[in-house]
């Protein structure tokens, strides 16, 4: 069995109650500073746990929404599921990023400046 490694600079999930998706498969019905909310993702994936990165919404094969928030991932594990493995954990907002800003990734970070 191959192993595959993915690195994130993006957390990516799928719309509130998105058909056939578990709700930690999909974005909370809303999002408030400093709440901890749950994630699960296919594949192995390594996210920065150091540093702030982005949540979207995503209607899958890499389709992203506009950026929603910057987040902490505070609690990234891997484990399987029959054949299949998968990343799940936990994660804070830590800004919510509103439509009339832009997202900038610069050395390392990310920032967000006027439109």
């Amino acid at each position: 069995m191959p192993l595959n490694i993915s690195y994130c600079k993006l957390l990516a999930l799928r719309a509130h109650n998105a058909p056939k998706r578990k709700p930690e498969e999909s974005l909370p019905s809303s999002i408030m500073i400093g709440e901890v909310y749950s994630f699960d993702k296919s594949e192995q994936r390594v996210f920065d746990i150091q540093r702030l990165i982005p949540l979207h919404e995503t209607k899958g094969g890499e389709q992203l929404g506009r950026p929603l928030a910057l987040i902490r991932i505070i609690e990234p594990t891997h484990y399987e599921n029959g054949q299949e493995v998968r990343t799940r954990g936990t994660y804070r907002i830590e800004r919510l990023i509103s439509p009339s800003e832009k997202l900038v990734w610069g050395t390392g970070d990310w920032s967000i400046e006027p439109k």
